[in-house]
């Protein structure tokens, strides 16, 4: 036995060698040079054997283009006068008359390509066709013996035969038999062709679809009853029993339904029962049953997370809540997939669907912070922020804004990391981690910023992704037949049927499998790259311990995970990471089981207090009013940035005007802007100033004298931008006799006369409306003090400009005592001094970025071409759209690229003009817009000079000798 083994294992060692060896020699042959010369008296001359070939291609409907070609043994002389005759012939054998036919006769035969529409039998789903050669070779054989060739073109659908043996193959999407009659073959009969579907190709992808699609529910049902069972033992082991089997289900069901509609070539199917391609039901198909499906997983929780996580959501909550949750996440999808299908039928269309998809994000995530009350607050004051903002510029990163997410009643316990150098850590984990806790998880936030973590785990990243597994797998299934043929088998062309099936069905599941585990891979190693990051920053690898242990607690998440549950998730398990953490900074064994063993609480004193700006949940000027609110805006000057343009070239196209009056619209347009954003910026706030009425008046307050102003309030000595809005709070502005009572939806306060030193005009934020600035200053405790209004009450901007002069007006002459107030309540009495947060904007100038002006450039752009396709517009008109699109967003934000400040005058401001980070680096920061650079000491000038600030164009006065100037007074 051992001998015969032997035998055999040498016998498929030399058959191995030899292919190999075979295999090398062809790859010789065909690459090496040669030149092979004929000699004419050598050779006789080609005599071409008589022959027919025809090639029939049908489409679903019936519409068929006919090829076909006969070569004869002489000149081919003897069918020039027998065209006519052919072309009967093959209108008998397709049962069609030709729409054009064309002749090409040549030394050796002749060529007829026609085209023409068939009858086509329906019977449900199957079409029948009939095509009869024996015309045609009835009247070629009165010319001679022909081989005939025929081959049959039909739609790759669920089937298709031809009603003889042949050989068949498949590619893209088309299915081709190849039939031969030889020449003392007497009999052809007709050939009835069918393609289409069966009833069991139906039945088949009914029933797997309904399995797919049940399956999950009936599992995650199952999985929710242990876990309930299980909850009373042990919470966090029945949370995280049920999430862990919850993310396999979401995720796997998108991946399974993706193999499957591949597999049962189900957008083929919807084309073939439509007639066309239809674009929007296919995105339908692709999205809508897996996000249905994950829908009701995600409801069917509901149990566990008022059970285990203590989270009362009611039915209608629940539904709402989910409902907005996936379609900000697969409604801008469904809208990219309809736009490249609708590339090539309707490019302007296409563009439109683009649009809608940037629209729907925008709009499923505010409408789902709404509803969950889950709605990012930006920090604008603040220990936390300062902290936070101090170490980024220690670790060299551009923090934009610091956001406080609301999650208590989600009881999530998180930080996150977003695009745009934009950090936020929900209330739920400040008030459980102590400071230094704090500033270990913020750091690693930090460090996701500082290496872009952020971009490369975006839906960019995953595109990139996915593209890079399509090449590597289609190039894969392109040598794999030789390779395979080579290796294991001689039959070629079966694994050509092969590496075909797996380039149609599962190409694109494998690219998106491989994506999605790439993804993770990449996510894993990514935090743990930030953990090092925070324990270099912050110095403190122990808190970054017990930070990640307690996140893990009040999660109600293991610490350690299995194998397969690790290599699933975008996180390393807790352990791994603090085990990670202490052998880097040599932290003892005995220590890190302390470390572990931490609660999941602290002291009242030990962490940062939730900021009264977040806190507060009865605000009328609320993040979520100025979020709509600005929402609103963009989109309406969006739309009037894009419409407005292609109606004024289609006027000027249908109306027969000159050039001259293309070129009034970059006039025009802007003008049209202007007029539209002269009343969309004030956009709700007349019920907004309803409600403040409401607010005051409840308060005690009397808001219906003359001397009652609605105002917005800046607490900055300079122009700053407060979430998209140039006011930090809202309210009225009362003049009584004797001092200046601010009722606001943050603070209330009172300016006695004699405490304000100045009511003057100063800098406004830059805009097209010239709005007055009313700056007041007022000493306090032998300091002075700065804030400054401007008018809200109006419908228009420009109404706004007029009440903001007045209130200007009113002010000085009441300051100089020539307009006497009225007098006050008891409720305003009670006011006191000003206790205003030190609040910081955002420089005007931080609002216009490169990559915000690009990209709603590329907004307007689609919406351009969408409504230019729509109506019918030439492509250079459509450019002269496009630049009059272009140059009014490039007119609207000249105010802010032209934006230039300089202290006002008396003020004293504490500047840090330059600090020494080490014996030969020096840190320059300016005092507008505090942007820094480290500068080498040798670099330096040794004189004072004028710095200008490459981030906001101010320029100001820099000594290197100067370290810090004194504190106000």
């Amino acid at each position: 036995m051992i001998a015969v083994e032997s035998n055999l294992c040498q016998t498929m060692n030399r058959y191995l060698v030899k292919n190999i060896f075979l295999f090398l020699c062809q790859i010789a042959i065909i690459c090496a040079p040669f030149t092979v010369t004929a000699q004419e008296d050598e050779y006789d001359e080609y005599v071409p054997q008589p022959s027919v070939y025809w090639h029939v291609s049908m489409d679903e409907q019936g519409n068929t283009t006919s090829n076909l070609t006969v070569r004869t043994a002489k000149d081919g002389s003897d069918l020039a006068g027998a065209r006519q005759e052919l072309v009967t012939a093959l209108q008998e054998a397709l049962q069609c008359t030709f729409d054009d036919d064309r002749a090409e006769p040549d030394k050796n035969g002749v060529q007829i390509n026609s085209e023409c529409k068939v009858p086509v039998r329906k019977d449900g789903l199957v079409n029948s066709v009939v095509i009869d050669p024996a015309p045609i070779r009835k009247l070629l054989a009165a010319h001679g013996q022909f081989k005939f060739d025929l081959s049959i073109t039909l739609p790759k659908l669920g089937f298709s035969s031809v009603g003889r043996d042949g050989r068949a193959f498949s590619h893209g999407a088309q299915t081709t038999h190849s039939l031969t009659f030889e020449p003392e073959e007497q009999n052809t009969d007709k050939l009835p062709l069918e393609f289409g579907y069966r009833k069991s190709y139906v039945v088949a992808l009914c029933a797997t679809s309904l399995c797919l699609l049940i399956a999950p529910i009936v599992l995650i049902l199952i999985i929710r009853r242990r876990s309930l069972i299980l909850a009373g033992k042990d919470a966090a082991a029945a949370w995280f029993g049920y999430w862990r089997v919850h993310r396999w289900v979401a995720e796997g069901v998108w991946v399974v339904w993706i193999i499957a509609i591949s597999v049962f070539s189900v957008e083929t199917f919807i084309g073939y029962l439509t007639g066309s391609n239809q674009p929007i039901l296919n995105a339908l198909v692709l999205f809508l049953p897996p996000g249905i499906v994950s829908f009701l997983c995600q409801y069917l929780a509901r149990p566990l997370w008022l059970h285990v996580r203590g989270v009362a959501w009611d039915r209608r909550e629940m539904l709402v809540k989910g409902f907005w949750e996936h379609a900000a996440a697969i409604l801008p999808m469904v809208f990219l997939i309809i736009g490249i299908g609708s590339l090539v039928q309707n490019a302007g269309t296409a563009m439109l669907w683009f649009a809608g998809a940037g629209i729907a994000k925008l709009v499923g995530a505010w409408m789902h912070g709404k509803i969950s009350q889950a709605t990012p607050r930006p920090l604008h004051s603040g220990e936390l922020r300062e902290k936070i903002l101090e170490m980024a510029r220690r670790a060299g990163v551009k923090i934009q804004q610091v956001y406080l997410l609301p999650a208590k009643r989600l009881q999530m316990g998180n930080a996150f990391a977003m695009q745009g150098g934009r950090v936020m850590i929900t209330d739920y984990l400040l008030e459980r981690l102590t400071q230094q806790e704090t500033d270990c998880v913020m750091a690693h936030e930090i460090g996701h910023v500082k290496m872009r973590h952020t971009v490369l785990l975006s839906w960019v990243g995953m595109l990139l992704l996915f593209a890079l597994f399509n090449v590597l797998l289609w190039g894969a299934f392109m040598i794999a037949p030789s390779l395979l043929s080579l290796l294991w088998a001689d039959d070629f062309e079966r694994l050509l049927v092969v590496q075909e099936w797996l380039n149609e069905y599962l190409h694109f599941p494998l690219a998106f499998l491989l994506a999605l585990l790439s993804r993770y891979y990449l996510s894993r190693r990514f935090e743990r790259s930030a953990d090092e990051f925070a324990t270099l920053v912050t110095g403190a690898p122990e808190a970054m311990i017990t930070a990640l242990v307690k996140l893990s607690k009040m999660n109600l998440m293991p610490i350690t995970w299995g194998s397969w549950d690790e290599r699933l998730s975008t996180h390393p398990a807790t352990l791994r990471r603090a085990k990670a953490i202490a052998e880097r900074h040599q932290i003892p064994a005995e220590r890190l089981r302390i470390l572990l063993d931490m609660p999941a609480t602290r002291g009242e004193e030990d962490g940062y207090a939730v900021p009264d700006e977040a806190a507060s949940t009865d605000l009328v000027y609320s993040t979520e009013f100025k979020l709509q609110k600005t929402l609103a805006i963009m989109l309406l000057l969006m739309l009037t940035v894009s419409m407005t343009p292609v109606v004024w070239v289609r006027f000027v196209s249908t109306g027969g005007f000159s050039a001259a009056a293309l070129w009034a619209g970059f006039v025009l347009v802007p003008l049209v802007y202007l007029a539209v954003a002269n009343y969309a910026s004030l956009l709700g706030y007349g019920k907004m100033k309803r409600g403040m009425r409401e607010k005051t008046a409840r308060a005690g307050f009397n808001m219906d004298d003359a001397r009652s102003y609605f105002v917005g309030l800046s607490p900055e000595e300079h122009p700053r931008a407060y979430e998209n809005h140039t006011v930090w709070d809202i309210g009225f502005l009362n003049i009584t006799s004797d001092a200046l009572v601010y009722s606001g939806d943050r603070v209330g306060f009172r300016i006695p006369r004699e405490q304000v030193t100045s009511i003057t005009q100063g800098l406004s934020f830059p805009s097209w409306f010239d709005i007055t600035e009313t700056y007041v200053r007022w000493t306090e405790e032998g300091r002075e003090r700065i804030l400054h209004f401007h008018s809200l009450d109006g419908h228009a901007m420009t109404a706004i400009a007029k009440r903001s002069k007045s209130l200007l007006l009113d002010l000085m002459s009441w300051k100089d005592g020539r307009l006497s107030g009225r007098t006050a309540t008891a409720a305003e009495n009670a006011l006191g001094r000003p206790l205003l947060p030190d609040v910081q904007g955002s420089h005007p100038r931080h609002a216009l970025t490169l990559k915000g002006f690009l990209t709603s450039v590329a907004f307007v752009a689609l919406l351009i071409f969408g409504l230019a396709g729509l109506f019918s517009l030439e492509s250079s008109l459509t450019w002269y759209g496009f630049g009059m699109g272009a140059w009014t967003l490039l007119v609207a934000n000249m105010p802010s690229m032209r934006y230039k400040e300089m202290p006002a005058a008396g003020a004293k401001v504490p500047v840090k003009r330059s600090r020494e980070l080490t014996s030969d680096r020096v840190e320059v920061s300016c005092p507008t817009c505090a942007f820094s650079r480290s500068v080498p000491r040798r670099n330096l000038p040794a004189k004072p000079v004028r710095a200008t600030c490459p981030k906001c164009g101010d320029s100001f006065s820099f000594d290197r000798h100067v370290e810090m100037p004194a504190e106000p007074a």
